[in-house]
Order: structure tokens, then C-alpha cells, then sequence
């Protein structure tokens, strides 16, 4: 798929309207917040929105995502293994799962909050001024060191 295709995709799929998705938090994430809900309510965990659960999932979150990067840095010094692609795996799935807490105890409207912020950046994007660089003019002074050769 071309670059020229994931865009006509993404423009076509795009679903600004929040009130064609349930829960206006949408997309993949929407069946895992409801899972979070369920597990939350059978095991008694902590999903009450207040500032004390906020604070515990932001902190729990942070904690997966360096997860995720002490495996990689695993990769880039050791090498990649099947094992290794694992646990990367296992780590990504524990941060969607903080993500769609943080969704629940936020109360956010994720599906709101994506079309302000996708907009805010298109706006963005339209006002900013072409450079040289845009352009390609300057791709030489990019550089080229392969990080994984040292």
C-alpha cells in the first residue's frame, strides 16, 4: 500500500463524529475499555474516577512505557530474537490496558478528544510556512550513521 493509499484510506475511514461511535471513545480501543470496565468491577480495582486512581494509572502507565524501552534498548544491544519481539508485545499490551483505564477513570471522551486535537494539527499544518528543508533541499545534511552498527 502506498503512502498516496493509506492516506485515501485514513480520509475515508476518518470518523469525525463522536456520536456515530458508542461511548464517543471508539476505534479498536472501544471493546478493551469496555473489558477494563468489566475487570475493574469483578476484582474490585481501582478505576473509581478520582484524582488518587488518576494519578495511580498515569504512574503505572509511565512504568510499562519504559518497559517497552528497556526491551528495545535489549534489541539494539543484544540483537532482536523472537523472544525478545515477545516481551515488546506483552509490554505494548499492558500500556493499552493503562490507556483504557486512564480512559475510564478520566471519564474521557477519547473519540472528542482525538477530532479536537486532529483538527487543531491539520489547522496547524495549513498555517505553517513550506521551508527548504519541506522541500527536500536539505536531505544531505540528514544524518546517516547507522545507530545499530555501534
Amino acid at each position: 500500500m502506498t503512502s498516496t493509499d493509506l492516506n485515501a484510506w485514513l480520509i475515508e475511514n476518518h470518523n469525525p463524529d463522536p456520536e456515530r461511535v458508542p461511548g464517543g471513545y471508539g476505534g479498536f480501543l472501544e471493546p478493551i475499555v469496555d473489558m477494563t470496565r468489566q475487570d475493574d468491577v469483578l476484582w474490585d480495582y481501582w478505576s473509581e474516577p478520582n484524582l488518587l486512581n488518576l494519578l495511580q494509572t498515569s504512574n503505572a502507565l509511565a512504568g510499562e512505557a519504559g518497559e517497552i524501552a528497556n526491551v528495545v534498548k535489549k534489541i539494539l544491544r543484544d540483537g532482536d530474537s523472537i523472544e525478545l519481539r515477545r516481551q515488546v508485545a506483552e509490554e505494548l499490551v499492558d500500556v493499552v490496558i493503562y490507556i483504557a483505564k486512564m480512559i475510564v477513570v478520566g471519564e474521557i471522551d477519547l473519540g472528542a478528544e482525538y477530532d479536537r486535537k486532529h483538527r487543531l494539527l491539520h489547522e496547524r499544518h495549513i498555517k505553517r510556512e513550506r521551508t527548504p528543508v519541506d522541500e527536500g533541499h536539505f536531505a544531505s545534511t540528514r544524518p546517516t550513521r547507522d545507530v545499530r552498527a555501534h
